[in-house]
């Protein structure tokens, strides 16, 4: 009995060196592969296949990409290389792969921007008041104008948290953009009644709105729209709940 069963426990053995040898060896044999081909030129990065607006240079820059000092593709970290995508003040999402032997697949989405800052040189928001640069990126026309006055160290890509910046975000989103030229929400912090308002400069007309109840205000202006002049601008003060002061021209007032 004892004989059997010393043979079986040196097969058991053999196989178990056999296995794990063969294994080791399997794994040297990867290593040489890895090591060779970080070694080879053929698989160096050299494409690009992104999906996005931005011109594929513009890509490669952020990503650090160029073709005078060339990257191992099993050197190329895709995860680091979508945290920089993200961290542009331009990108919304995005996705990078790499694809064996030789070329790096992107796709992104940009922020959109829904107003364009007259505080500042080719300055834009999007819809979560998030401050990014405009030209070359966007084509975009018509888009209305806005002013909100002072703000201290704005920085490309940071969401400027105001009370007036969310105020002007909300009117935004509630009213017909192809009506509005342009949003001024600077004055709604002044303490003097007399000085504290939302200016909304539309096609045909110039609202003046209290900030407390710009809605109410926005409602009635639709109300006697109608009655408005329709040749030239027309200034519309609603400040006063359910009472238009309309100014047709420079020498002419009416009230509602």
């Amino acid at each position: 009995m004892k004989q059997p069963f010393k043979r079986a426990l040196a097969t058991v053995a053999l196989i178990t060196l056999f296995v794990s040898g063969g294994s080791g060896l399997a794994m040297l044999y990867f290593m040489h592969i890895k090591e060779s081909q970080r070694a080879d030129p053929a698989f160096s990065l050299r494409y690009l296949d992104q999906k996005g607006e931005l011109p594929s240079h513009y890509v490669e820059e952020i990503l650090g990409l160029s073709s005078d000092k060339p990257i191992n593709i099993y050197e190329f970290n895709a995860l680091d290389e979508k945290r920089k995508l993200l961290s542009h003040p331009l990108i919304k999402s995005a996705e990078v792969k790499k694809q064996i032997p030789d070329t790096c697949q992107v796709v992104y989405e940009l922020h959109e921007p829904i107003a364009l800052l007259s505080d500042w040189e080719n300055a834009a928001i999007d819809r979560d008041g998030r401050l990014i640069p405009f030209h070359p990126f966007y084509q975009m026309e018509g888009l209305p104008s806005i002013i909100i006055g002072e703000i201290e160290n704005p920085k490309w890509g940071n969401k400027l948290r105001l009370p007036r910046v969310h105020l002007a975000i909300r009117i935004l989103k509630s009213i017909p953009l192809q009506d509005l030229e342009a949003l001024d929400v600077s004055r709604v912090d002044l303490p003097s009644f007399g000085q504290k308002e939302i200016v909304m400069t539309l096609n045909d007309s110039i609202l003046r709105l209290n900030p407390d109840n710009w809605k109410k205000g926005w409602r009635y202006f639709l109300e006697i729209q109608p009655l408005l002049n329709p040749g030239g601008k027309t200034v519309v003060d609603l400040r006063i709940p359910k009472i238009a002061l309309v100014h047709f021209d420079i020498d002419s007032k009416k009230e509602f």
